[in-house]
């Protein structure tokens, strides 16, 4: 798990979503948004919902799996950005390395990281 301060907070969800940039994957969706005023270190969230997980085992351990593979790039990540992940049906069957790839692909093609 990601420590708080690097997670994004639900207030601030609606701003991403309404003035956020949508990159794609064939496991992801990616929303970022980059804000000028306020540059913090970057915030990641990943959302999972049930029609991608029916029970809430499988939502956690999707989440657990992206925040883990998130973790690896925190060093790189650039200030300002907040990123949030909606896994697609395809990540239930997928092993952790795949999905550890697609974020640091989606990340670099949104800039986030270099």
């Amino acid at each position: 798990m990601l420590p708080k301060e690097k997670r994004i907070k639900t207030r601030a969800f609606r701003e991403i979503f309404s003035h956020g940039q949508v990159f794609h994957s064939p496991l992801f969706t990616l929303r970022v948004f980059f804000d000028e005023k306020n540059i913090s270190p970057a915030r990641f969230s990943f959302v999972v919902s049930r029609k991608v997980g029916r029970t809430a085992p499988l939502r956690n351990l999707l989440r657990r799996r992206g925040y883990a593979a998130v973790q690896k790039f925190l060093h790189g990540a650039r200030q300002g950005f907040s990123c949030v992940f909606f896994f697609k049906k395809d990540a239930v069957r997928v092993p952790y390395a795949d999905i550890e790839k697609t974020v640091g692909a989606l990340l670099k093609r949104a800039r986030v990281i270099s």
